[in-house]
Protein backbone atom coordinates (compact mmCIF):
# COMPACT_ATOMS: atom_id res chain seq x y z
CA UNK A 1 0.00 0.00 0.00
CA UNK A 2 1.74 3.18 -1.15
CA UNK A 3 -1.28 4.99 -1.49
CA UNK A 4 -1.71 8.22 0.65
CA UNK A 5 -3.00 11.44 1.18
CA UNK A 6 -0.01 12.19 3.44
CA UNK A 7 2.86 10.83 4.90
CA UNK A 8 3.74 7.21 2.78
CA UNK A 9 0.67 4.88 4.12
CA UNK A 10 -2.13 5.04 4.89
CA UNK A 11 -4.85 1.84 5.93
CA UNK A 12 -7.03 0.15 3.11
CA UNK A 13 -9.11 -3.13 3.27
CA UNK A 14 -8.05 -6.23 2.64
CA UNK A 15 -9.83 -7.96 -0.49
CA UNK A 16 -11.64 -11.38 -0.19
CA UNK A 17 -12.60 -13.55 -3.22
CA UNK A 18 -15.62 -14.72 -1.44
CA UNK A 19 -18.85 -13.36 -2.22
CA UNK A 20 -20.97 -10.88 0.33
CA UNK A 21 -17.55 -10.62 2.04
CA UNK A 22 -16.86 -7.93 4.68
CA UNK A 23 -13.73 -6.29 5.54
CA UNK A 24 -14.29 -3.86 8.77
CA UNK A 25 -12.19 -1.71 10.36
CA UNK A 26 -13.26 -1.32 13.98
CA UNK A 27 -13.22 1.79 16.52
CA UNK A 28 -13.81 1.81 20.05
CA UNK A 29 -14.08 4.52 21.79
CA UNK A 30 -14.56 6.66 24.77
CA UNK A 31 -15.28 10.88 24.18
CA UNK A 32 -15.25 13.21 27.17
CA UNK A 33 -17.47 15.60 25.53
CA UNK A 34 -19.15 15.69 21.72
CA UNK A 35 -16.86 15.30 18.86
CA UNK A 36 -16.29 15.47 15.50
CA UNK A 37 -14.47 13.08 13.58
CA UNK A 38 -13.01 13.60 10.08
CA UNK A 39 -10.89 11.00 7.62
CA UNK A 40 -9.77 10.92 4.31
CA UNK A 41 -11.12 8.95 1.65
CA UNK A 42 -9.94 7.70 -1.47
CA UNK A 43 -12.67 5.59 -2.60
CA UNK A 44 -12.05 2.87 -5.48
CA UNK A 45 -15.14 0.79 -5.22
CA UNK A 46 -18.13 0.12 -7.47
CA UNK A 47 -21.21 -1.85 -7.48
CA UNK A 48 -22.31 -4.19 -8.00
CA UNK A 49 -19.30 -5.57 -6.83
CA UNK A 50 -18.62 -3.65 -3.89
CA UNK A 51 -19.74 -0.88 -1.41
CA UNK A 52 -18.12 0.76 1.25
CA UNK A 53 -20.38 2.31 4.62
CA UNK A 54 -19.57 4.06 7.68
CA UNK A 55 -21.56 4.02 10.61
CA UNK A 56 -21.35 4.82 14.73
CA UNK A 57 -23.27 2.71 16.94
CA UNK A 58 -24.54 0.34 14.51
CA UNK A 59 -26.48 3.20 12.79
CA UNK A 60 -25.01 4.21 9.14
CA UNK A 61 -24.03 7.27 8.32
CA UNK A 62 -22.38 7.37 4.66
CA UNK A 63 -22.34 5.08 2.03
CA UNK A 64 -20.27 4.91 -1.26
CA UNK A 65 -21.50 2.77 -4.28
CA UNK A 66 -19.40 4.11 -6.94
CA UNK A 67 -15.62 5.46 -7.22
CA UNK A 68 -14.31 8.88 -6.49
CA UNK A 69 -11.78 10.42 -8.67
CA UNK A 70 -9.68 12.16 -5.47
CA UNK A 71 -9.54 12.22 -1.62
CA UNK A 72 -12.94 13.03 0.07
CA UNK A 73 -13.06 14.35 3.54
CA UNK A 74 -15.61 12.42 5.66
CA UNK A 75 -17.29 14.33 8.67
CA UNK A 76 -19.11 13.01 11.32
CA UNK A 77 -20.91 14.18 14.59
CA UNK A 78 -19.64 11.62 17.41
CA UNK A 79 -21.55 12.22 21.26
CA UNK A 80 -19.93 11.63 24.06
CA UNK A 81 -18.79 8.29 26.02
CA UNK A 82 -18.79 5.12 24.62
CA UNK A 83 -18.79 4.19 20.66
CA UNK A 84 -17.80 1.95 18.48
CA UNK A 85 -17.15 3.48 14.80
CA UNK A 86 -17.11 0.98 11.95
CA UNK A 87 -15.26 1.48 8.08
CA UNK A 88 -16.69 -1.10 6.12
CA UNK A 89 -16.41 -2.58 2.66
CA UNK A 90 -18.89 -5.28 1.42
CA UNK A 91 -18.42 -7.34 -1.69
CA UNK A 92 -21.84 -7.49 -3.86
CA UNK A 93 -23.20 -11.04 -5.00
CA UNK A 94 -21.06 -11.15 -7.96
CA UNK A 95 -17.86 -10.56 -9.49
CA UNK A 96 -16.14 -9.07 -12.54
CA UNK A 97 -15.17 -11.19 -15.02
CA UNK A 98 -11.66 -8.60 -15.66
CA UNK A 99 -9.15 -7.63 -13.70
CA UNK A 100 -9.56 -4.90 -11.75
CA UNK A 101 -5.92 -4.80 -10.18
CA UNK A 102 -4.50 -3.00 -13.09
CA UNK A 103 -7.31 0.22 -13.12
CA UNK A 104 -10.57 -1.80 -12.46
CA UNK A 105 -12.19 1.83 -14.47
CA UNK A 106 -15.67 2.83 -13.71
CA UNK A 107 -15.87 0.14 -10.54
CA UNK A 108 -12.86 0.87 -9.63
CA UNK A 109 -9.86 -1.64 -7.87
CA UNK A 110 -12.09 -2.85 -5.30
CA UNK A 111 -9.70 -0.94 -2.61
CA UNK A 112 -10.96 2.09 -0.22
CA UNK A 113 -8.45 4.08 1.94
CA UNK A 114 -8.33 6.01 4.94
CA UNK A 115 -6.18 8.59 5.45
CA UNK A 116 -5.58 11.43 8.20
CA UNK A 117 -8.16 10.93 10.85
CA UNK A 118 -8.77 12.95 13.20
CA UNK A 119 -11.69 13.52 16.55
CA UNK A 120 -12.07 16.94 17.96
CA UNK A 121 -13.64 17.46 21.11
CA UNK A 122 -16.35 20.34 21.29
CA UNK A 123 -15.89 22.84 23.33
CA UNK A 124 -18.86 24.94 25.04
Amino acid sequence: NTMSFSGTKSLSNVKSDQVSAVSTLTLQVHLSAPASLSCRLLVDIGMPFDRFSFSVNGNQRSAYYQRKDDWITLVSGIAPGDNIIEFRVTNGDQFPEFDRSVGGGRYGTGHVWLDQCEFRLKTT
